[in-house]
């Protein structure tokens, strides 16, 4: 009977998803995200034989691949490709959605629901929700114990987008608890799921089709990270501040710019260690691996210098899993703020987006406040991760063991 209410709870949960799917699209209809930007780089493909150089497009082979599409499959204009790229992205929320339904409560889905229905604007604007499918897809082979299918997983994952590559270190942990050769195998194939793409690239497009990482490395503190909202409210106190354009975003121009951009690479260095550390923890008491990836996620999010909304695209599925993880109150909790997180983040990006480029309260006090209830769901995610799994048995010491004997 059991076995069977939890076949049917995720089936019940369609026409929510649905109706909310008919929701983003009528509130989306008159935005158009970066798809414009992905025709444009598609149409420079066809006018110069590559899609990357300068100014062009931002994101690895893989990502390429995906905006791609549409033009391959007949739309050659831009209506009509802004139409077939936003059904593809409904396609891939279908089936990320199809995947959490296997694993997550009934809640934890209506909170992903609600919360990706709330980021109308940017749910089929961006690239972004097919990372989160790969992401959790890898957790899904994972489990199986499909290592290999996992690690390649990861590394398409890669070469779509950069940031997954923060994550390997993570994953490496997590597979030393198999063994170390088998960790090594892992790592090999992650190296083949995203170094076979990046190769192709490099022999079609050259150097210029691994441009895209220069000009992340050269951004400045987006507007939008929490470095810039630290650096806000300091321009209350009299610090001196502007926005600029630069990188495919708006940064925050102060004279602690620069002192900011080193402590974000130094705090996203002590993310990626602290991943491995928790990492290996969940590991070695049987803990669950997506609380793992989405502490390690969250950890280096809260790091980046860049904190763009669409982030939450591919966060937000590793959090719903990790909800199934948690007691009655941080569930409810985490759950509250991740919904406030979302919502700040609409509110800001697209509906005030002019006003928070002019650095006007009615969007700056909504951000400091989406980047402050951030910190806190990081920091419950890394405290549950901390506390999770069995306790570690501790080894016996001689004296006990013979102690023991002796009774």
């Amino acid at each position: 009977m059991k076995r069977h209410a939890q076949a049917v709870r995720p089936r019940q949960l369609w026409p929510e998803f649905l109706f909310s799917r008919f929701l983003v699209f009528v509130v989306s209809r008159l935005s158009y995200g970066d798809v414009p930007g992905y025709f444009e780089s598609v149409s420079r493909f066809v006018a110069k034989g590559t899609p990357y150089g300068e100014d062009a497009f931002g994101y690895p082979v893989l990502g390429f691949l995906f905006v791609s599409i549409p033009w391959l499959l007949g739309a050659r204009k831009f209506d009509p490709y802004f139409a077939f790229f936003r059904a593809q992205c409904f396609a891939v929320d279908v089936l990320l959605f199809w995947l959490l339904s296997r694993r997550c409560s009934r809640p934890s889905l209506l909170v992903y629901i609600v919360c990706t229905a709330l980021l109308a604007n940017l749910l089929y604007h961006r690239l972004d929700i097919v990372l989160g499918l790969l992401l959790v897809a890898v957790l899904a082979l994972e489990a199986r114990g499909s290592l290999k299918l996992a690690s390649i997983t990861l590394g398409a994952s890669i070469a779509l987008k950069v940031i997954p590559g923060l994550l390997v270190p993570a994953w490496f942990a997590w597979t030393m608890r198999r063994s170390l050769k088998q960790a090594l195998v892992g790592l090999g194939f992650v190296a083949l799921g995203a170094g076979g793409p990046l190769a192709i690239a490099y022999a079609l497009w050259g150097k210029d089709a691994l441009f895209f990482m220069g000009a992340h490395a050269e951004r400045g503190v987006q507007v939008e990270s929490i470095w810039a909202s630290i650096q806000i409210v300091l321009m209350e106190l009299g610090l001196q501040g502007k926005t600029y354009f630069g990188a495919g975003s708006y940064n925050l121009s102060t004279p602690l710019e620069g002192v900011f951009r080193t402590a974000s690479h130094i705090a996203a260095l002590a993310a990626v260690l602290w991943g491995i550390v928790i990492t290996a923890r969940l590991a070695r008491r049987d803990g669950p691996f997506v609380l793992a990836l989405a502490s390690t996620l969250g950890a280096l999010i809260l790091a980046s210098k860049v904190f763009s909304p669409q982030y939450f695209l591919f966060f937000l599925p590793l959090l719903a899993w990790s909800f199934e993880s948690m007691g009655p109150m941080v569930r409810h909790l985490t759950m509250a703020l991740t919904a406030a997180c979302c919502g700040l983040t609409t509110w800001v990006y697209p509906y005030h987006e002019k006003e928070l480029v002019a650095l006007s309260g009615v969007a700056t006090v909504p951000l400091v406040a989406r980047n402050a209830l951030f910190v806190l769901l990081v920091v419950l995610l890394q405290v549950h991760a901390w506390r999770s799994g069995r306790p570690e048995r501790r080894k016996a010491s001689p004296e006990e063991v013979e102690a023991g004997g002796s009774r």
